[in-house]
């Protein structure tokens, strides 16, 4: 009995933590190049994968493309990707560098403070959200396994109101 409880509550937790969490918080976060973003602005364009990392995260590193990937698959439904440096003000010079190594052009803000990160209980990088364009929290994921991004492309083909993925063209 008690190993069924343990399995219902490990089951039931991350939807739990996602419902906990309800709507997403609106800010204001600095571009890396130096503009200003809100969420709810990027959000009236469709929905987010909304990422928090860090230079340092190898996870990270590992999870950023997946998440590109992931976005770009659905841009044509509006999704797009935004991530949130996690990145203090001595390492942020390196944000750059490193994005162009890697050929990303995402969007990435800089919460040097962590401010944003604590309003959405980041205690741990990668985290990663799926956010509906109404704002509402659809998912969320803390750290990076291999596979992640196949459950967040669930979410995110149900969010869209698309046929599910068929396991044979994974």
């Amino acid at each position: 009995m008690r190993a069924f409880v343990l399995a219902l509550m490990l089951t039931v937790a991350p939807s739990a933590a996602a419902a906990e969490l309800g709507e997403a918080h609106d800010f204001r976060l600095r571009t890396v190049e130096g503009s200003i973003m809100t969420l709810d602005d990027a959000l009236a364009e469709g929905p987010i994968i909304l990422d928090f990392w860090a230079t340092w995260c190898a996870p990270c590193r590992i999870a950023l493309p997946r998440w590109v990937e992931l976005a770009d698959r659905y841009a044509e439904h509006g999704v797009r990707l935004i991530t949130v440096s996690q990145d203090d003000p001595r390492s942020q010079p390196k944000i750059l560098p490193y994005l162009r190594s890697q050929g990303f052009e995402f969007p990435v803000l800089l919460d040097g403070d962590k401010q944003v990160g604590r309003r959405y209980r980041v205690t741990s990088l990668p985290t990663t959200f799926l956010i509906a364009s109404d704002g509402t929290i659809v998912t969320h994921h803390v750290g990076y396994r291999e596979g992640d991004e196949r459950e967040v492309e669930a979410d995110l083909r149900e969010l869209l109101d698309l046929d599910p993925l068929e396991e044979e063209s994974r």
